[in-house]
């Protein structure tokens, strides 16, 4: 990084904005659409090897265009790491492959359209990883990154809950959250990750990076409709 801590070593503090919108299949086919947000910690090595890991908690709230009450919630827990290598370095590009492994879980409670079950799309993701640096000039640098999750196992509801209601004490909802998981090759279920930063040297540690990113997700099992979920965030980023 631009003012890496130790040995290329950095920590931050991460502060997400953005737009989603979001269809759940087995709900209806209507778009939600609404704000996004998130917090998270991360951790990166930047050498020959580009390494790190991070914990993000979030959500979004969302309403259709036929709804003017309260907006439906979605809750997200994240954890991802990270380990690629240095395949080509000149004098302004360094580019880097390698694998990701990613955790999430999606909750949500769609109060104006049915609230008696919660709603889920939590997997497990195996990442194609790569990263591209430019640095056009000394302290200044933009770095690139695209993931593909080629392989995941994921949980969903089951699209037929007419006749039931979720258990909604802890261990109910647990349980509810990790139903009847599935392997899911990309062909059948997608999450694409694309992100841009811009680094340069603060004269002010108060100053954040920016960070562009976006995510797409099409998720669903033999027993659920689609879930799909389209992200645009801006990122503030803060080395500790």
């Amino acid at each position: 990084m631009v003012n890496g801590q130790e040995a290329g070593l950095t920590k931050s503090l991460n502060l997400n904005i953005g737009h989603n919108q979001m269809i759940e299949g087995n709900l209806h086919s209507r778009v939600f659409y609404g704000l996004d947000y998130a917090v998270a910690f991360a951790t990166e090595r930047e050498g020959d090897r580009l390494s790190g890991w991070s914990a993000t908690l979030g959500g979004w709230h969302a309403k259709t265009r036929l709804e003017s009450g309260l907006p439906s919630i979605t809750g997200r827990v994240g954890l991802d790491c990270h380990h690629a290598y240095k395949v080509y370095k000149s004098t302004a590009w360094c580019v880097y492959t390698g694998f990701a492994v990613g955790m999430d879980y999606h909750i949500s409670y769609f109060v104006n359209w049915d609230d008696s079950h919660l709603y889920w799309a939590n997997f497990l993701g195996l990442y194609f990883y790569q990263a591209a640096v430019y640095e056009p000039m000394v302290k200044h640098k933009l770095l690139g990154r695209f993931a593909l999750a080629p392989l995941m196992v994921l949980s969903r509801p089951e699209s037929i809950r007419d006749y039931k209601i979720d258990d909604l004490s802890f261990g109910g909802i647990m349980n509810s959250l990790h139903y009847s998981p599935e392997v899911r090759p990309v062909t059948q279920s997608l999450d694409c990750r694309l992100s841009i930063e811009y680094q340069y040297e603060r004269r002010r540690k108060i100053m954040p990076y920016v960070q562009y990113s976006f995510r797409y997700m099409r998720l669903s099992t033999s027993y659920s409709e689609v879930r799909q979920v389209v992200h645009h965030t801006i990122e503030l980023r803060w080395d500790l």
